[in-house]
């Protein structure tokens, strides 16, 4: 339970206040789903978060377009490359996402992207807790 909350209130304070910038902008919220067994449709104990896991969890449609990346760095490269048209509010942002990419690197393993939809896309970050639940960001995208 300590590191469940450990966890949870580090990814929080690195999420506090942050949008992320698609068509539209929109909050970074922390999740929390306790660990699953094979049986249920999540991942083995000690695996990753699977596709079929997270329709599930969220309850997308068996039709709901859903991808799967592990790369976290190019899911965030947008928001955590400086640009040179940055000024200081601007630098402080993409410093505050590097900051999250590194906290979610630190608390959690596996990590993997799941975008579930197309043009409104709710995109989930998801790894696995050292107790052994998962836990991650989300956030919705608009990209046409």
């Amino acid at each position: 339970m300590a590191d469940e909350n450990a966890t949870l209130g580090a990814l929080r304070s690195a999420a506090e206040g942050l949008l992320f910038t698609s068509e539209s902008d929109a909050p970074l919220e922390v999740f929390h789903w306790p660990g699953g067994s094979a049986g249920e449709g999540d991942a083995a104990a000690s695996g990753p978060m699977t596709a079929a896991a997270v329709r599930k969890r969220v309850k997308a449609a068996e039709d709901a377009p859903l991808t799967e990346s592990a790369d976290v760095d190019a899911f965030f490269r947008p928001m955590t490359e400086e640009q040179d048209w940055h000024g200081p509010d601007e630098k402080e942002t993409v410093a505050r996402f590097r900051a999250l990419v590194q906290a979610l690197k630190d608390s959690l393993t596996d990590l993997r992207v799941f975008r579930v939809g197309e043009i409104d896309i709710d995109a989930y970050v998801v790894g696995r807790a050292k107790d052994g639940d998962y836990a991650g960001v989300k956030t919705h995208l608009v990209e046409t």
